[in-house]
């Protein structure tokens, strides 16, 4: 834990499994694939621990097959296509992330979103759910040519704040988040409701604190 007084003047955050709960919708998406398939689907159990790897990470899951495999490609881009046409149907925020949005804005210190997700998938998500006039940056999985774990799109994030990496405080939920929050030279919480492999594996992650809910940000919010 930082110490209390530490005044964090910035807040970065991840998208899925930190402040959207998507894994619904990517489930359906991976679903729809192995009945197209003719394969027995699966439970949110099983891919929660994948998701943070993307869409490849879920198709080896599913398939047990990697990038290496001819029919790959066709079932990622099958994934992505059926996933893109149902990106709202059960995707919400977490319990607690509005009410902390609400309360960094109210204390008049900005809030963005540094994610590996796509720009194609992610900003009809943030303008779905009405943050698109709220965050003061949201840089996607393709805003640059590096991505997490290179810190370049948290130092992106925090250029957009117009703050020093040392006054933003991140919260995502995977060891990329953490590895690239390090070599920005930011501070990082691990969001332990995300999509972790498991909760013990990820608190040896080093990260400067592990939160259990949304809630538990207003400590870092003093």
């Amino acid at each position: 834990m930082v110490p209390a007084s530490k005044r964090f003047q910035g807040f970065l955050f991840d998208l899925d499994g930190t402040l959207l709960d998507t894994a619904p919708d990517l489930l359906a998406a991976l679903n729809h694939l192995l009945r197209r398939n003719h394969k027995p689907e699966l439970l949110e159990k099983d891919v929660r621990g994948a998701i943070s790897n993307g869409s490849n990470g879920l198709i080896k899951l599913a398939f047990g097959i990697d990038s290496s495999a001819p029919e790959f490609n066709s079932l990622k881009l099958e994934f992505l296509d059926y996933y893109r046409l149902n990106l709202f149907q059960n995707t919400r925020p977490f319990p607690g992330i509005e009410e902390i949005l609400i309360k960094i804005e109210q204390s008049k210190r900005p809030w963005g979103i540094v994610t590996s997700k796509l720009s194609s998938f992610t900003i009809p998500l943030v303008e779905h759910f009405g943050w698109s006039l709220r965050a003061k940056c949201v840089v996607c999985g393709d805003t640059l040519k590096q991505n997490k774990p290179h810190p370049a799109p948290l130092l992106e994030g925090a250029n957009y704040l117009g703050l020093p990496p040392n006054e933003c405080l991140y919260t995502g939920d995977a060891i990329t988040d953490v590895q690239a929050s390090k070599a920005a030279g930011m501070q990082v919480v691990t969001a332990g409701y995300g999509y972790l492999p498991d909760n013990k594996t990820a608190k040896t992650w080093d990260s400067n604190g592990f939160i259990e809910s949304p809630y538990e940000l207003e400590f870092w919010l003093q």
